[in-house]
């Protein structure tokens, strides 16, 4: 399996066009308007990684030259300022998933549920964010055909645990049909994932994720 710059602009783009058909199909469902939503961020994540690729591979590029002197993109520390922003949006996920989904979910006890995941994975995501501004920034490196985004830090296994559950258990609790089925497939990448591109487990997941959040489309069709 090969990621590109290409693999990443081109995710983005197909997400991008699946976040406005959810919007679309979410039109008269507005407590499944986060979930629609979804698809949008993950293609914000995917464009960042893709100027990232830009950055180690090509920093010359001349797309990236324009947009560093419109001023859209930082003139200094390029590589690092992504990485940043691509990490940022990788924790916020901890939030994002357990909120859309109580915020979709009628039954109480569930709610009750997602609430405290919707809490664990607040709390996880603002000790990451801390770590990060603590530490200053994030190295970036490309391994194979992959990048490595590591905090100069080492995260303890049980963050990146507690990161998981926040993100994964959520769609084992709510009620909304095909919630369950995505929910396999988070956690059949996520181990992928960790087994396969341990050294590159951030970026890899993220991508795989990405492309499952096209799921959001059949969940906001069938509920």
């Amino acid at each position: 399996m090969c990621f590109s710059v290409t693999a990443s602009f081109t995710a983005a783009a197909a997400l991008g066009t699946i976040g406005t058909i959810s919007l679309l199909a979410s039109w008269h469902k507005p407590r499944l308007t986060l979930l629609a939503v979804t698809p949008f961020i993950f293609a914000l994540q995917q464009t960042v990684e893709g100027f990232s690729w830009l950055a180690l591979t090509n920093p010359n590029n001349a797309v990236l030259t324009f947009l560093q002197s419109v001023h859209v993109l930082p003139t200094q520390l390029l590589v690092e300022r992504l990485a940043f922003m691509f990490l940022l949006c990788a924790f916020f996920w901890s939030i994002w998933i357990p909120s859309a989904l109580l915020v979709a979910e009628k039954q109480p006890l569930r709610r009750k549920a997602l609430m405290l995941l919707l809490a664990v994975g607040a709390t996880i995501s603002l000790i990451l964010g801390y770590q990060m501004l603590y530490y200053g920034t994030a190295t970036t490196t490309l391994i194979g055909h992959s990048i490595s985004y590591d905090l100069l830090t080492d995260v303890p296994l049980w963050e990146i645990g507690v990161y998981c559950i926040a993100v994964i258990v959520p769609s084992f609790i709510s009620s909304l049909r095909f919630s369950a089925l995505f929910g396999v497939l988070i956690l059949a990448s996520c181990i992928a994932s960790y087994l396969l591109w341990y050294a590159t487990f951030t970026s890899v997941w993220c991508f795989f994720a990405a492309l499952l959040s096209g799921l959001v489309v059949v969940v906001i069709s069938k509920n």
